[in-house]
C-alpha cells in the first residue's frame, strides 16, 4: 500500500516518498493518506500544520 522506491538514499525522492504516504488524501481511499489506510483509520484525520515541500516551492498540510 502507497509508494514504495528501491532508492531512497536520495533526499528528494524520499521527501516526495513522504508527501505522498503521509501529506497527501487519495480519493481511492475515501480521503484517508496510505498511512492512516494502513494503520487502520476509518477517518481521516485533519491537517496538523502547514508544511513546505521541495524548497518551499510547494505549500501544503502535514496530515502525520
Amino acid at each position: 500500500m502507497g509508494l514504495h522506491v528501491a532508492a531512497p538514499d536520495r533526499p528528494l525522492v524520499r521527501r516526495f516518498v513522504q508527501f505522498y504516504n503521509r501529506d497527501r488524501p487519495h480519493s481511492s481511499y475515501g480521503g484517508l493518506t496510505p498511512n492512516e489506510v494502513a494503520a487502520g483509520a476509518t477517518q481521516a484525520s485533519p491537517p496538523l500544520r502547514r508544511i513546505s515541500y521541495f524548497d518551499r516551492k510547494m505549500k501544503w498540510y502535514a496530515f502525520g
